[in-house]
């Protein structure tokens, strides 16, 4: 009964202490010896009391805590993870930003998107931007590209496409080519943009959600571009 009424009388007489709380906050060796100590004793009691063990075992939501907890321990504490976490949010804001719908009809977007004379076609097939004859060309090792119908054709170099509608880098010149096809796939991993398709056009978005490139749907199902101006 005496050692109930000094232990009652020694835990107010420190809760009362100022001093004594406010040493124990500023010293930041004690409060983390504090914690572990705190932490060690209840995990001591949980690994020796079975019964806390199996109601642990049954209560889903307190193996889902610890679980997540320990997941995102390993997570925050791996840098790669986290940078690739980064990376996957600001592709998702970005996506976010690209219009599922018009958002106004085709003539509020200019002239340039009305004419559909360009000459090129957007192609998701493609696996590279390619055009029988442009301006700005350098030489490349030479290769070959297969066509639909299992011909091949020779790549005798890549360059730039400079117009006043058309600013297209990595476009590749290929021998007897009679068609200007700019692949959706190289817009897409080596330039970052995003082709949206609707019913009858399509638009071409970069990361910050801005309107680069349009092109509209002909009779013929192809995707004609009436300008893109690539970064």
């Amino acid at each position: 009964m005496m050692n109930e009424i000094r232990y009652e009388t020694a835990t107010k007489i420190f809760k009362d202490n100022t001093v004594n709380k406010d040493y124990i906050k500023c010293n930041n060796n004690m409060m983390e010896h504090m914690k572990h100590t705190h932490n060690t004793l209840i995990m001591e009691q949980i690994k020796y009391n079975t019964g806390i063990t199996e109601y642990m075992k049954r209560n889903t939501d307190i193996m889902k805590h610890i679980k997540n907890t320990v997941i995102m321990e390993h997570v925050q504490s791996n840098t790669d993870i986290m940078e690739h976490i980064k990376s996957m949010a600001a592709k998702t804001d970005a996506m976010e930003r690209v219009t599922i719908n018009p958002v106004c009809s085709l003539s509020d977007l200019g002239p340039s998107l009305m004419n559909a004379n360009a000459g090129f076609l957007l192609d998701s097939g493609a696996s590279m931007s390619v055009t029988g004859d442009f301006r700005a060309i350098y030489s490349v090792p030479q290769a070959q590209v297969t066509l639909p119908d299992g011909s091949q054709l020779l790549i005798v170099g890549v360059g730039t496409i400079e117009t006043e509608r058309f600013s297209i880098p990595n476009v590749y010149l290929v021998a007897g080519l009679k068609t200007n096809l700019i692949s959706v796939s190289q817009l897409d991993k080596r330039h970052g943009l995003c082709c949206a398709f609707f019913h009858n056009h399509c638009r071409v978005i970069n990361s910050n959600g801005e309107l680069v490139g349009g092109a509209i749907l002909q009779e013929n199902g192809l995707y004609v571009l009436s300008f893109l101006k690539v970064a």
